[in-house]
């Protein structure tokens, strides 16, 4: 069974197709989070929040650059939620020393390793924005980061369910590729489209609408590649590179069987979510992927992940729709 051309149908008649149609009102959530005292654009409260959910376990030696590089983020409406797995290194002191320079900064601190995906709920569930990111804690993000994936997603022609940013690799703190997506990435090129093909919204009608020029910033600007419905390969860079809208992953979150998948969680997402609603690949390092030896999926700078995450995303996909089909039928 394809699980790509399969799961979006059998999910829409059991739930009813008004549960798979992303809303497409953006840019106008009140969220009442504190506007960067750094950003030059602390005005623009219009702007969606995005929430970044860290999650880490025994990353302590990583975990303040990550952090530092969200809360610095240039786009000025971010929250940031912290949630560890038990960790037993010195990333209890890292956490007090962030939440005195950050007050903002929220911290879940579990007293078990309950898994990345249930971290990840965890920190779903006590966030508020309509954007979200899971970050592992030894990546850490560019400055434009935020703003890009955001301009992504409010201009890009019709509404996705997530947006991919590229990254790029390191290894000891000495950068070992500019990017991610590497060559196989002109073979995903070919089963997808242009942004630019279909026309973005007007930016310009954009910064009328929010009352700020903020967007507008040549830094912000990125090819754009929409990945369509039926693509059934991996095409995206990992965890930290993705913003998922709220309304496209919440469903999944609330999948009772998650907790005991303790992994994967780009996998378990973006399969789902880009059969149900597309994505977009942002053609851009917006942040960096830092190779240690300690990695789940890598321990060496690489060529090609997709096999390994295509095989895990079937394999989560196939879980998703068990239970949602088994929910159903009791």
């Amino acid at each position: 069974m394809d699980v790509a051309k399969s799961i979006a149908p059998a999910l829409a008649g059991a739930y009813g197709s008004e549960a798979f149609r992303l809303n497409e009102i953006r840019g106008t959530r009140e969220s009442g989070a504190e506007q960067s005292p750094n950003c030059a654009t602390s005005r623009a409260t219009k702007l969606p929040l995005l929430s970044f959910i860290v999650v880490n376990y025994n990353y302590g030696r990583f975990l303040e650059t990550c952090v530092v590089s969200i809360m610095e983020q240039n786009y000025p409406n971010i929250e940031c939620i912290v949630v560890d797995n038990a960790s037993t290194d010195v990333s209890a002191s890292v956490m007090e020393r962030l939440a005195r320079r950050y007050p903002s900064l929220e911290i879940l601190r579990n007293t078990e390793n309950l898994g990345q995906n249930a971290a990840c709920c965890l920190g779903l569930a006590r966030s508020r924005g309509s954007y979200v990111a899971f970050i592992d804690a030894d990546d850490y993000l560019l400055p434009f980061y935020a703003a890009t994936h955001i301009r992504t997603h409010l201009t890009i022609p019709s509404a996705v369910g997530f947006t991919s940013g590229d990254m790029a690799q390191l290894v000891d703190n000495t950068i070992v590729r500019g990017n991610y997506l590497n060559r196989r990435w002109r073979q995903v090129k070919n089963s997808t489209v242009p942004a630019n093909e279909v026309g973005f919204s007007d930016i310009c009608d954009l910064s009328a609408a929010l009352g700020t020029v903020f967007l507008e910033s040549p830094e912000f600007a990125a090819d754009i590649q929409v990945i369509s419905r039926d693509f059934r390969d991996w095409a995206w860079a990992p965890t930290s590179a993705n913003v998922y809208r709220r309304d496209a992953i919440s469903l999944l979150a609330a999948n009772p069987k998650l907790p005991e998948l303790k992994f994967a969680t780009d996998a378990y997402y973006n399969f789902v979510v880009n059969a149900l609603f597309s994505s977009a690949v942002i053609e851009k390092p917006l942040a960096v992927y830092r190779i240690h030896g300690a990695n789940y999926f890598s321990a060496r700078e690489h060529a090609n992940r997709a096999d390994i995450q295509q095989g895990h995303g079937r394999r989560s996909a196939r879980r998703f729709l068990r239970s949602r089909i088994y929910a159903c039928r009791v």
